[in-house]
C-alpha cells in the first residue's frame, strides 16, 4: 500500500506565468534545460546498463552533452556527430515549449485551478500512447507526446507547494494512475502586485517561475525535482519498451531497417552468387558500428510473384537467409521488382535503406505512383543495382527516378563489375550523408553544376550517374582535371557502370563540374557533418 502523501496546495497561475519557462530566458532555468537534462542523464544511465550486459566498458561523459553522452553510449565513437539524438531532443523540448501556445488556458496541462487529476490523467494517458507508439516502432509521435507530457509533469513542481512542504524527491504517483496523488486543499496566493491574498499569511505566493518570483528561492531546488521527476518518466517508459527501443527512441542507437529486395529469377543465376557477395558485405560493414541496422528485411520476387517477407535482428541468421536463395524459373523479361519494394516500403520503419538486386524491368509499372508516395512518406533510401543484359533505357529510366526522389543511387553492373561497386555502396549508405546538390538532366545534354564549398563542409564525395559519360572538375583557384585522370590534384575518380564515385580534395569556394552525357544525374554527398552543440547546465 503506498505511504499517504502530504496535503498539497496548488495556486491558480495567471496567464502570463506558465512555471517553468519555455525557452531560454536568462533568469530561470527553462523547460527545454530540465528536459534535455534529463533525457541525457536518462539515456547515459541506460548506455551504461546496456554496456555492462554486452560486456564492455563505458566511460561516462565528462560534461553532459549531446555528443559526449552520443560518443559514450556507441560502441565505436570515431566521427559521430549525434544528430539523430540531437534531433530527437529537439523535438521534445519544442513539444514541450508548444504546450504553452496550444494550451495556455487548460487547467490541466498545468496542473492549474487545483485539477490534479485531470492534470495526472494527461500525463498518464500519455504515457500509454507513448507505449503503443514504441511497439509499432512509431518513433516521432512518441518523441512529442513525451514533450507534452514532460510540460505537464514539470509544471507541477512550480504550481504546487511540493517543494515548500519539504519534499526533496518527485510525486512519484503522478505517473501511477492506480495510485491516489494525496489530500487535496484548497487555493495558494500566487504573489504578484495584484494579488491581495499575497499580504496575508501565507505572505506572498509559492510562485516558482523563476528566481524573481515569489519562491524565486526555490526555483532552482523545483527545477532539480522536476528534472528527477522527468528522470523517473523515463525509467518508466524504459522498463516497459525494454532497452534496445528506449534508446531508439531517443534516437541514440539503431533505428533504421537494412532491406535487400532480390530478384530470383533463373537469369540473375549468374550474378547471384556476387550478390550474396555483396550483401553479406554491407551488413559487415555496419555490424558493431554506430549504423548498424535495428532489424534486416529480405524480400525475394521473380517474374510472377513476391516471396515471403524474412524479418530477423540477427545479422547472422539473415546471412543464412540470403544465402539460401536460388536463382530458378524463367518467364517473362518483366519482373515484379515494384511489388517487392512496395512490400519492403510498407513493413519497414521510416529511414529504412533498402537495396533492389535485378537484371529486368518493373512488370509492375502500374505502382510506381504507390511506390513514390510509400518513399516520400518514410522517407526511405533505395538504391537499385541493375545487370545491363535485358534492361531497357525506359527500366533505367524509372529505377533511376525512384533512386533519384529516394536520396539513393541507380547503378548498372555486369558480373566482372558487381565486386568494384561495393566499396561504393558501402561509403554511400551511412546515414551521415548529407545531400548538398542534386541535379537531373533528361534527356541529357552537356552542362554545367555549380556549387560553392564553405568552411564547414569535410569530406566532400560527388556521384555522378549517365552513360555515356564524360566530365571535368574545376576548383575554385581555376585548376581543371579530367574523368579520364583518376587521381589527381582535385581529387581520385572511380567508375563503376554508370556511376562515377570522385572524392574530392576540399577546397572553400565555388566549384564547378562540366558535364557530357547522355543521361547524366549529379548527386553532391558530404559526409560526417558536424553539429554543433549547446551543452546543458547540469543543475
Amino acid at each position: 500500500m503506498a505511504s499517504a502523501l502530504p496535503v498539497l496546495l496548488l495556486c491558480l497561475v495567471l496567464t502570463d506565468s506558465e512555471a517553468f519557462k519555455p525557452l531560454k530566458p536568462q533568469n530561470s532555468i527553462t523547460h527545454q534545460e530540465i528536459t534535455e537534462t534529463a533525457v541525457l542523464l536518462k539515456t547515459t544511465e541506460v548506455c551504461k546498463a546496456v554496456a555492462a550486459k554486452e560486456r564492455r566498458d563505458f566511460v561516462p561523459p565528462k560534461r553532459l552533452s549531446v555528443t559526449s553522452v552520443k560518443q559514450a553510449c556507441s560502441s565505436s565513437s570515431a566521427g559521430l556527430t549525434g544528430a539523430k539524438f540531437k534531433a530527437s531532443i529537439v523535438a521534445m523540448y519544442t513539444s514541450n515549449a508548444a504546450v504553452d501556445v496550444a494550451y495556455v488556458l487548460s487547467d490541466r496541462h498545468h496542473f492549474d485551478g487545483e485539477s490534479f487529476t485531470d492534470g495526472r490523467k494527461l500525463i498518464t494517458e500519455g504515457m500509454a500512447s507513448i507505449k503503443a507508439n514504441i511497439q509499432q516502432e512509431d518513433f516521432i509521435p512518441a518523441r512529442l507526446t513525451l514533450g507534452k507530457i514532460f510540460h505537464t509533469l514539470q509544471d507541477f513542481y512550480s504550481h504546487s507547494n511540493w517543494i515548500e512542504l519539504g519534499n526533496k524527491r518527485p510525486n512519484s504517483n503522478l505517473i501511477r494512475p492506480d495510485l491516489p496523488i494525496g489530500n487535496l486543499a484548497g487555493k495558494c496566493s500566487h504573489g504578484g502586485l495584484f494579488d491581495q491574498t499575497s499580504r496575508t499569511d501565507p505572505v506572498g505566493g509559492i510562485n516558482k517561475d523563476d528566481f524573481e518570483a515569489d519562491h524565486g528561492h526555490l526555483h532552482r531546488e523545483a527545477a532539480n525535482v522536476a528534472i528527477n521527476a522527468t528522470m523517473e518518466l523515463l525509467e518508466d517508459i524504459r522498463g516497459a519498451a525494454g532497452e534496445n527501443d528506449f534508446l531508439r527512441l531517443m534516437g541514440i542507437t539503431r533505428s533504421s531497417v537494412l532491406c535487400f529486395v532480390i530478384d530470383t529469377t533463373g537469369s540473375t543465376s549468374d550474378y547471384i552468387a556476387e550478390v550474396k557477395k555483396l550483401a553479406s558485405t554491407i551488413i559487415d560493414s555496419k555490424e558493431g558500428t554506430d549504423e548498424e541496422p535495428s532489424a534486416y528485411i529480405l524480400v525475394p520476387f521473380n517474374d510472377q510473384e513476391v516471396g515471403e517477407l524474412k524479418r530477423t535482428t540477427d545479422s547472422n541468421i539473415f546471412k543464412v537467409q540470403i544465402n539460401i536463395i536460388t536463382a530458378d524459373g524463367s518467364g517473362d523479361t518483366a519482373e515484379m521488382s515494384l511489388s517487392g519494394l512496395q512490400l519492403a516500403l510498407t513493413r519497414a520503419p521510416p529511414s529504412s535503406e533498402i537495396f533492389v538486386f535485378t537484371d529486368a524491368p518493373a512488370k509492375d509499372v502500374h505502382l510506381r505512383s504507390t511506390v513514390i508516395a510509400l518513399i516520400e512518406s518514410t522517407k526511405s533510401v533505395v538504391t537499385f543495382l541493375h545487370f545491363s543484359s535485358q534492361l531497357s533505357p525506359a527500366g533505367n529510366d524509372l529505377y533511376q527516378e525512384l533512386a533519384e526522389i529516394s536520396g539513393g543511387q541507380a547503378i548498372v553492373v555486369t558480373k566482372a563489375t558487381l565486386p568494384q561497386v561495393t566499396d561504393i555502396i558501402v561509403d554511400s549508405s551511412t546515414p551521415a550523408l548529407v545531400n548538398i546538390l542534386q541535379a537531373v538532366r533528361n534527356p541529357g545534354r552537356p552542362d554545367n553544376f555549380t556549387f560553392t564549398v564553405d568552411p564547414s563542409v569535410r569530406n566532400l564525395t560527388v556521384y555522378l550517374t549517365g552513360s555515356p559519360l564524360t566530365f571535368s572538375l574545376h576548383s575554385p583557384t581555376g585548376v581543371s582535371q579530367s574523368s579520364a585522370v583518376t587521381d589527381g590534384s582535385l581529387g581520385s575518380v572511380k567508375a563503376v557502370g554508370n556511376l562515377n564515385m570522385v572524392r574530392l580534395n576540399t577546397q572553400t569556394g565555388l566549384w564547378e563540374i562540366r558535364v557530357t552525357s547522355t543521361q547524366p544525374l549529379c548527386n553532391l554527398e558530404e559526409h560526417n557533418v558536424d553539429m554543433q552543440v549547446n551543452e546543458p547546465e547540469v543543475i
